[in-house]
């Protein structure tokens, strides 16, 4: 939410606060039980990085970013 903010506000968030929001899709997405919660969470995940992809190059790169994206990839399978 701080990094929507921000950004609403004009101004740019900075890594710390990218990863931190990538973190807490991630934890959201990694939660879902159901289909139905998947797909929300990848909804709002795309918004997220559409809304961001000109800040993501201070995403990456970085040892904690690459392990964070594959948790989060690892999470993309669909619930049953």
């Amino acid at each position: 939410m701080l990094v929507a903010l921000g950004a609403a506000a004009g101004c740019s968030p900075d890594r710390a606060e990218l990863v931190g929001e990538l973190r807490r899709l991630k934890d959201q997405r990694c939660a879902c039980k159901d289909r139905g919660c998947a797909e929300r969470v990848d909804a709002a995940l795309a918004d997220w990085i559409l809304q961001h992809a000109h800040e993501m190059t201070k995403v990456k790169g970085g040892d904690d970013t690459r392990a964070l994206l594959a948790e989060l990839a690892a999470c993309q399978v669909p619930p049953r």
